[in-house]
């Protein structure tokens, strides 16, 4: 069971989405930490990790709604809440975003931020701490600040500066970053200890397991569904992965500047 407990200090929105759990209605008062009070229950939905269905109906049976009382304090322990985000990672803030065109900004030193910008063309820069910024739908600029960040564009054209630490570049699917200039993923500023992540993209769509990328450097394409390769067109350096054994690239990211990478430098 996840939970979050969230304290803040003056009446505000809080939006919160909840999966593979149960949301009870009711009253959240109980030491700034929400609880289910009166026991009314309107949806369960028990999915955890496996292929789980669900069939029948889901029926909302009333519109209590749920309830924030205001604290002293404002921390939240992001659980499950993306993927690249572990169980436990701790947040000061959470901002989540629009359809519209967002702009979203870190402004509390030392403080990790999780921000989701949603489906527009969004602007979100991280601050000093290790924050998490995820750009969602169309084509986002993503600027991590001064901590060891993760930054995860989704779909669109994004253009991801991690900045100064170590930091993250993470891909969930073969759309994220396509595979011309008006699709790709750019990211101006992948230094040494940075990582691309595509732990989540199973690198072989031909078998029932998700299986891991391998990094086989400047050499062309086999027709082995799950390699990873780079070129470069003389200015930028370019990785592109081949997940279904056709010898052509399905997905491409762009590195700005002459790189040669290694497979230390991806967690695949």
């Amino acid at each position: 069971m996840d939970t979050v407990t969230v304290n803040a200090g003056a009446p505000g929105q809080v939006r919160l989405t909840f999966t593979s759990s149960q949301v009870g209605n009711g009253n959240a008062n109980d030491s700034n930490t929400m609880a289910n009070q009166d026991g009314g229950l309107a949806v369960r939905l028990q999915a955890e990790d496996g292929a789980d269905m669900l069939t029948g109906a889901v029926t909302r049976v009333d519109d209590e709604g749920i309830t924030f009382v205001g604290g002293a304090g404002v921390t939240f322990d992001v659980r499950d809440l993306v993927s690249g985000a572990a169980r436990g990672d701790m947040f000061g803030a959470v901002a989540l975003g629009t359809s519209a065109r967002d702009a979203m900004a870190a402004d509390l030193a030392g403080k990790a931020y999780y921000f989701n910008a949603g489906q527009g063309n969004d602007m979100v820069t991280g601050g000093t701490g290790a924050d998490f910024l995820v750009g969602g739908g169309g084509d986002d600029i993503l600027r991590g600040g001064r901590g060891d960040d993760s930054l995860l564009g989704g779909g669109g054209a994004d253009r991801l500066a991690g900045s100064s630490g170590l930091d993250r570049f993470i891909y969930t699917s073969t759309a994220d970053s396509g595979m011309t200039a008006a699709t790709r993923d750019l990211v101006t500023d992948f230094g040494t200890g940075d990582l691309i992540v595509l732990t989540a993209i199973d690198a072989d769509s031909t078998t029932m397991a998700n299986d891991a990328f391998v990094f086989i450097g400047t050499d062309a394409f086999g027709n082995v569904a799950g390699q990873l390769r780079q070129f470069d067109d003389g200015t930028d350096t370019f990785i592109e992965g081949d997940v279904n054994g056709d010898g052509m690239a399905d997905f491409q990211v762009q590195l700005a500047g002459n790189l040669m990478l290694a497979a230390t430098d991806f967690l695949l």
